[in-house]
């Protein structure tokens, strides 16, 4: 569903920017003191911003609290909302698919193509490098760590079938931005791999 798609675009930003706006209020002493500098320059010139501004419509409005009640801080809960909607959003959508391929049955290999992709971006955010899949040479089991991964999540989820055509075809879907070191906080690998959005096409 493009709807889906869109979600999953907007929640792989917001993951990144959210914990960035807030590290000045809520972080490790050492995240403070970077932003600390940065945030308090926003707000300055924010409120100075507004202080200039006739308040003429709602949005002027909203434009002049932000600003007095700090907008760096203002943008942080913003944001924050948005990215908690998105996300009870998504879970709507999801059961919504989940309902209709109950019913109708799941196109071939789609569940298992979704689930391979999951992963490979969850490896790859951690990481900050593009998943490989190979296979040993004795025993033809798989001999890297999202292969190995990837055939333990199959196994647990109770998907048949081989990890390999699902594996290649997840790593070629795959972006620069997909492949960006994220917060640990942020990845969440048993929801990752219970969701089951962005469903691939044959």
């Amino acid at each position: 569903m493009a709807e889906i798609e869109l979600i999953e675009k907007l929640l792989s930003q917001l993951n990144v920017l959210v914990p960035l706006l807030r590290s000045p209020l809520l972080g490790k002493d050492a995240e403070k003191k970077v932003g600390l500098p940065l945030m308090q320059y926003v707000d300055s010139e924010a409120r100075r911003y507004a202080a200039k501004r006739m308040v003429e419509d709602p949005t002027d409005l909203v434009i002049d609290g932000a600003a007095k009640v700090g907008a760096w801080g203002s943008s942080a809960t913003l944001l924050g909302g948005i990215q908690r909607l998105a996300e009870r959003r998504r879970a709507d959508l999801d059961a919504r698919l989940e309902k209709t391929w109950s019913k109708r049955g799941r196109p071939p290999n789609a569940y298992a193509r979704t689930i391979a992709l999951r992963l490979a971006k969850l490896v790859a955010g951690r990481t900050g490098r593009k998943p490989t899949l190979g296979t040993a040479s004795d025993g033809g089991h798989p001999s890297t760590d999202y292969g190995r991964a990837l055939e333990e999540t199959f196994e647990a989820l109770e998907i048949k079938g081989e990890i390999r055509r699902p594996g290649e075809w997840a790593l070629k879907q795959l972006t620069d931005e997909d492949i960006v070191r994220l917060p640990i906080y942020d990845l969440h690998i048993f929801e990752a791999l219970r969701s089951k959005s962005s469903v691939p096409e044959d």
